[in-house]
């Protein structure tokens, strides 16, 4: 079956879908043709009824960059919505089109997609475990805590999502881009949003290896976190393989050493961790800094504290 029959209105009379379905069907240079007619250039961001697709949507669910490209040079919305408050972004993402991602960012696709969605395109890449998107999603600017503030029925964050699904190149990564290991260090956060989701809990709940608990005392976490019954991750998960590790781990002191480096992290914030790297400082430290030893032993699955 032509998965065009699904994402287009053949109701629609077929002229007026010349430039969706060239765009689909990764046709640039019909679509360059179509694009030098003012009808069409007029149409550029038209909505087909069942989706509510715009030929930019279509290039992207086709995988072409070059029609992507061309669409945005005439003018097409970068964000425009489907009937499903989906982004372009959020799309290319969700289907894994690096290259559509990158261009669309490139011209100023909003890296957090809309807020009419309930979900977010760093969200969707840390559910599927595509790290490439989580990294290029992240490099543009995408804030790895606006889940708590986005209103669903569940407070989310692609930390906790990464956890749930065992996704630990994508947890560790977000990490280092600077997302908070205890959520209620961000401001106008609510106590009850980060009690639901409390990521010491989620780690024990759907039994995660012990490398996601090190990773959360590493940077910061806080495992002492109370969930929305008023229990600790070990009072919760009683039967978890973790109930030991957690338990030490929470009962062992940070080094200053680690502690200068949380504090110089959270001081400059989350934007600014790029610069570690350039800082007028002993290699050794700067490589302690940016955790590029944690880096190697989590790659090389071979990350266990002492």
């Amino acid at each position: 079956m032509d998965l065009s029959s699904l994402l287009i209105d053949m109701e629609e009379p077929a002229e007026d879908m010349r430039l969706h379905q060239a765009a689909y069907s990764g046709h640039l240079d019909t679509l360059r043709q179509l694009l030098q007619q003012a009808k069409y250039r007029q149409g550029i961001n038209k909505q087909l009824r069942l989706l509510g697709v715009s030929p930019l949507r279509l290039a992207v669910s086709g995988d072409s960059p070059e029609c992507v490209s061309c669409l945005l040079d005439h003018g097409a919305e970068v964000d425009l919505t489907d009937m499903k408050a989906q982004t372009p972004l959020f799309v290319a993402v969700k289907d894994q089109h690096l290259e559509c991602a990158r261009v669309l960012l490139e011209r100023g696709a909003c890296p957090n997609g809309s807020a009419e969605n309930l979900s977010t395109p760093l969200a969707q890449c840390c559910q599927a475990g595509w790290l490439p998107g989580v990294q290029i999603l992240l490099s543009f600017g995408a804030d790895p805590e606006v889940g708590l503030l986005r209103g669903g029925l569940l407070p989310s964050l692609p930390l906790h999502t990464a956890a749930v699904y065992h996704h630990l190149d994508c947890f560790l990564a977000l990490l280092l881009a600077g997302s908070l290991a205890d959520p209620a260090r961000r401001p106008r956060v609510p106590a009850d949003a980060v009690r639901q989701v409390s990521l010491p809990h989620a780690v024990l709940k759907y039994r995660c290896s012990v490398e996601f608990v090190e990773l959360l005392y590493e940077f910061g976490g806080n495992l002492w976190q109370l969930n929305s019954g008023g229990l600790l991750a070990w009072e919760a998960e009683p039967d978890s393989l973790l109930v030991k590790p957690i338990k030490q781990l929470a009962g062992t002191p940070h080094s200053l050493q680690n502690l200068c480096r949380l504090l110089l992290r959270r001081q400059l914030g989350r934007r600014q961790l790029a610069r570690l790297a350039q800082l007028p400082l002993p290699k050794p430290v700067v490589k302690y800094l940016i955790y590029s030893d944690t880096i190697r032993l989590v790659q090389f699955g071979t990350f266990r504290f002492s």
